[in-house]
C-alpha cells in the first residue's frame, strides 16, 4: 500500500471534523443572536440576484423604506445600494419592552461582472421589493444562431 493511499482517510477525517467544526460555531452564533439579538447591529437587506439573458436583476428586501431614502449608484463595476430603514412609531400607550428588528441607515455593495452606463439601469421599489434591472452592454450579450 502507498504512503499516499494511507494518507487520504486521515486527509478526510481531518476535512470532516473541520467542516463539523464550522458547522458547530454557526449554530452556536446563530443560537445567541435569537437569544440575544444585538441592537447596534445594521439593517442588512437581504438580496437576490438574477442573471438573464439581457441584463442582471437585483431584488433587495426593503419593508418599511421609503422610496425617497433609498439610492442606487453604479461607480465602474459596482452597485451600491443605499438608504434608510426609519423606525417604527411607537405607542402613546405604552414603552418599548422588547426590539429585535434592525433600523437605520443600510448600504449594500455588489461587483458587477461588466461594465454599464447608468442609463442603462432602472430601479423601482413596490411592496417593499427594490428591483434593479441593469441591461447588459449588446457586445456581452450571448448571440442565438437560427439552425437551417
Amino acid at each position: 500500500m502507498s504512503a499516499a493511499a494511507k494518507g487520504e482517510p486521515l486527509k478526510e477525517l481531518t476535512s470532516l471534523q473541520e467542516r463539523m467544526n464550522r458547522i458547530f460555531t454557526e449554530s452556536v452564533k446563530r443560537i445567541k443572536e435569537i437569544a440575544d439579538p444585538e441592537p447596534e447591529k445594521p439593517f442588512n437587506p437581504p438580496v437576490d440576484i438574477y442573471e438573464m439573458q439581457d441584463s442582471f436583476v437585483l431584488l433587495a428586501e426593503l419593508p418599511g423604506v421609503p422610496k425617497e431614502s433609498v439610492t442606487v449608484e453604479v461607480l465602474g463595476g459596482t452597485l451600491t445600494i443605499r438608504g434608510d430603514r426609519p423606525m417604527a412609531e411607537q405607542s402613546e400607550s405604552g414603552s418599548l419592552y422588547r426590539s429585535e428588528r434592525y433600523y437605520g441607515p443600510f448600504e449594500r455593495s455588489f461587483s458587477l461582472p461588466v461594465e454599464v452606463a447608468s442609463e442603462r439601469i432602472s430601479a423601482r421599489l413596490a411592496d417593499g421589493i427594490l428591483t434593479v434591472t441593469i441591461a447588459k452592454p449588446e457586445e456581452t450579450r450571448p448571440l442565438s444562431v437560427q439552425i437551417e
